[in-house]
């Protein structure tokens, strides 16, 4: 089984570096995180905001807490990141290609995003 690596690529989202990941989809769907949307309030005593909602990233090991990494409307739909990544492989398996041979790179933020 190969493994993944670290490449040397440099970018930005939304002003936020982003490091990229090389390897197999399996084994990079590991590492990237879950999201939930979460009321907007200044506390939990306070009341939420009836417009906005907070995408709050969810921890992968057990010394990482929630953290928020945006606001979005009340509208906004929630799609995991590793539900499109699913969905792209399952295409690309469809389309023929052995996924087993295929190389996958993953660009995240410093909050996983």
């Amino acid at each position: 089984m190969s493994e993944i690596r670290l490449l040397n690529e440099v970018a930005r989202w939304h002003t936020r570096k982003v490091r990229y990941l090389a390897g197999a989809w399996d084994q990079l769907e590991g590492v990237i995180p879950s999201f939930e949307l979460s009321d907007f309030h200044d506390g939990p005593e306070e009341p939420a905001n009836p417009f906005l909602r907070s995408v709050i990233r969810l921890p992968i090991r057990k010394a990482e807490r929630r953290i928020p990494v945006g606001i979005v409307s009340n509208n906004y739909k929630l799609v995991q990141h590793t539900e499109v990544g699913d969905r792209c492989v399952s295409g690309i398996e469809k389309a023929g290609v052995d996924i087993s041979k295929v190389r996958c790179e993953l660009g995240l933020t410093e909050l996983d995003e």
